[in-house]
């Protein structure tokens, strides 16, 4: 196995640590390997984590045990990749993308299908309490 290759683990998907841990979350939908998941919406505390900043997606390819979470402030507004052997915050989709090429991982999804996920998922949300009065 390459050096570089002992990052990923091709094994059957083990449960990751929070926040990487997609039981957490909803599946929004499955993009090639990888599956899209986000924070429901119908959790007590949604509202709560969407004022706090700390909504996100995750990007969770089982078969590799790679989860991969998108800027928020519960990742110092970085994107957030998690392997069993491996945890680092990296600036941009981009960078996410050369980190795994680097390391022989899978191909991520287009970034435009990420970016539509993301403006309908995260920052929409953030929107509407944005310009929602409060309730009493």
């Amino acid at each position: 196995m390459p050096l570089l290759r002992r990052h990923f683990s091709p094994q059957p998907p083990i449960q990751p640590p929070a926040p990487h841990d997609p039981s957490a979350r909803a599946c929004l939908s499955d993009v090639g390997d990888w599956s899209l998941w986000s924070t429901p919406r119908n959790i007590p505390n949604y509202t709560q984590i969407v004022r706090a900043g700390q909504l996100h997606m995750q990007l969770w390819h089982a078969g590799e045990n790679i989860s991969i979470l998108t800027p928020s402030a519960s990742t110092n507004d970085h994107y957030e990749l998690w392997t069993p052997n491996l945890r680092m915050r990296i600036c941009c989709y981009q960078h996410v993308a050369e980190k795994l090429a680097e390391f022989r991982g899978p191909l991520l999804p287009c970034p435009n299908i990420i970016s539509h996920f993301t403006a309908w998922f995260v920052h929409a949300p953030m929107l509407g309490l944005a310009i929602r009065p409060e309730r009493p």
